[in-house]
Protein backbone atom coordinates (compact mmCIF):
# COMPACT_ATOMS: atom_id res chain seq x y z
CA UNK A 1 0.00 0.00 0.00
CA UNK A 2 1.26 3.45 -0.82
CA UNK A 3 0.45 4.94 2.57
CA UNK A 4 2.55 2.47 4.57
CA UNK A 5 5.98 3.83 5.49
CA UNK A 6 5.85 6.86 3.16
CA UNK A 7 5.99 10.53 3.90
CA UNK A 8 2.64 12.38 3.62
CA UNK A 9 4.09 14.66 0.96
CA UNK A 10 4.96 11.68 -1.25
CA UNK A 11 1.50 10.18 -0.80
CA UNK A 12 -0.12 13.54 -1.59
CA UNK A 13 2.08 14.01 -4.68
CA UNK A 14 1.30 10.52 -5.97
CA UNK A 15 -2.46 10.82 -5.41
CA UNK A 16 -2.54 14.28 -6.98
CA UNK A 17 -0.72 13.01 -10.07
CA UNK A 18 -3.13 10.08 -10.35
CA UNK A 19 -6.12 12.40 -9.99
CA UNK A 20 -4.77 14.74 -12.68
CA UNK A 21 -4.18 11.81 -15.05
CA UNK A 22 -7.74 10.60 -14.48
CA UNK A 23 -9.17 14.05 -15.24
CA UNK A 24 -7.07 14.25 -18.42
CA UNK A 25 -8.18 10.77 -19.51
CA UNK A 26 -11.83 11.68 -18.91
CA UNK A 27 -11.53 14.89 -20.90
CA UNK A 28 -10.05 12.99 -23.86
CA UNK A 29 -12.94 10.51 -23.78
CA UNK A 30 -15.46 13.33 -23.58
CA UNK A 31 -13.85 15.08 -26.54
CA UNK A 32 -14.04 11.90 -28.64
CA UNK A 33 -17.75 11.39 -27.99
CA UNK A 34 -18.44 15.09 -28.52
CA UNK A 35 -16.79 14.93 -31.94
CA UNK A 36 -18.77 11.80 -32.84
CA UNK A 37 -21.99 13.52 -31.72
CA UNK A 38 -21.15 16.63 -33.73
CA UNK A 39 -20.07 14.81 -36.90
CA UNK A 40 -22.74 12.09 -37.11
CA UNK A 41 -25.63 14.29 -38.26
CA UNK A 42 -23.37 15.90 -40.86
CA UNK A 43 -22.33 12.48 -42.16
CA UNK A 44 -26.02 11.54 -42.33
CA UNK A 45 -26.70 14.64 -44.41
CA UNK A 46 -23.83 13.77 -46.76
CA UNK A 47 -25.36 10.31 -47.19
CA UNK A 48 -28.70 11.94 -47.89
CA UNK A 49 -27.17 14.04 -50.64
CA UNK A 50 -25.54 10.96 -52.15
CA UNK A 51 -28.90 9.19 -52.14
CA UNK A 52 -30.64 12.16 -53.71
CA UNK A 53 -28.00 12.41 -56.43
CA UNK A 54 -28.50 8.71 -57.18
CA UNK A 55 -32.24 9.22 -57.26
CA UNK A 56 -32.12 12.24 -59.55
CA UNK A 57 -29.56 10.68 -61.89
CA UNK A 58 -31.84 7.71 -62.60
CA UNK A 59 -35.20 9.40 -63.04
CA UNK A 60 -35.78 7.44 -66.25
CA UNK A 61 -35.76 4.15 -64.30
CA UNK A 62 -38.59 4.25 -61.73
CA UNK A 63 -37.38 1.04 -60.03
CA UNK A 64 -34.09 2.62 -58.95
CA UNK A 65 -35.75 5.67 -57.38
CA UNK A 66 -37.04 3.71 -54.38
CA UNK A 67 -33.61 2.31 -53.49
CA UNK A 68 -31.92 5.70 -53.78
CA UNK A 69 -34.65 7.35 -51.70
CA UNK A 70 -34.22 4.66 -49.03
CA UNK A 71 -30.47 5.37 -48.89
CA UNK A 72 -31.19 9.08 -48.55
CA UNK A 73 -33.64 8.62 -45.69
CA UNK A 74 -31.73 5.90 -43.85
CA UNK A 75 -28.46 7.80 -43.77
CA UNK A 76 -30.22 10.75 -42.15
CA UNK A 77 -31.79 8.41 -39.61
CA UNK A 78 -28.50 6.65 -38.86
CA UNK A 79 -26.64 9.92 -38.38
CA UNK A 80 -29.28 11.29 -36.00
CA UNK A 81 -29.50 8.01 -34.09
CA UNK A 82 -25.74 7.67 -33.73
CA UNK A 83 -25.50 11.16 -32.29
CA UNK A 84 -28.59 11.21 -30.09
CA UNK A 85 -28.80 7.61 -28.93
CA UNK A 86 -25.11 6.75 -28.61
CA UNK A 87 -22.50 9.50 -28.63
CA UNK A 88 -24.22 12.31 -26.74
CA UNK A 89 -25.58 10.05 -23.94
CA UNK A 90 -22.07 8.60 -23.52
CA UNK A 91 -20.70 12.13 -23.39
CA UNK A 92 -23.20 13.07 -20.70
CA UNK A 93 -22.37 9.91 -18.71
CA UNK A 94 -18.64 10.62 -18.89
CA UNK A 95 -19.20 14.23 -17.84
CA UNK A 96 -21.26 13.05 -14.89
CA UNK A 97 -18.57 10.56 -13.86
CA UNK A 98 -15.88 13.22 -14.16
CA UNK A 99 -17.65 15.50 -11.71
CA UNK A 100 -17.98 12.76 -9.11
Amino acid sequence: MLVDDHEPSIVRKSLTAEMNETVARHSIGQAIFKQIGDASPAMGMIGTLVGLVQMLSNMSDPKSIGHAMAVALLTTLYGAMLANMFALPFLDKLALRSTE
